[in-house]
């Protein structure tokens, strides 16, 4: 989660907060700024509030839920929250540069197998 905010990444990276303890209040430690993870598999969570946390370079992210786009959100401090409701699928976010180009995409999805789930994480802008 780190690397945007190094300089090592210039792609966004999407961070979520556990769908399966939505609305639950939490307690963080001293060393973490949040408890969200690279993760859009919560199997048994449709329907449930997602808090979806974008870490990125640039001055701008879109965020998309398949297909849709949820808005676009200036980044603080290299980070943007968005709030939806969990469904299976895909979510991909697009950061801008302050003269709106597209610097780089992230995709993060989940596909339904018979044995479980499979992650998928495109590396294709």
């Amino acid at each position: 989660m780190l690397q945007p905010l190094l300089g090592r990444s210039i792609k966004p990276y999407i961070a979520v907060r556990p769908v399966n303890h939505s609305g639950e209040k939490y307690f963080l430690g001293m060393w973490r700024d949040t408890d969200a993870v690279h993760s859009w598999s919560w199997p048994g969570c449709q329907g449930k509030n997602a808090q979806i946390e974008i870490y990125s370079i640039g001055t701008e992210v879109e965020l998309f839920q398949n297909g849709e786009s949820l808005g676009r959100k200036k980044l603080e401090f290299c980070k943007a929250s968005y709030e939806t409701i969990y469904q299976m699928g895909r979510l991909k976010a697009v950061s801008y540069d302050e003269k709106e180009i597209k610097l780089m995409r992230m995709n993060l999805f989940l596909q339904a197998m018979k044995q479980g789930f499979v992650w998928k994480r495109k590396k294709k802008f």
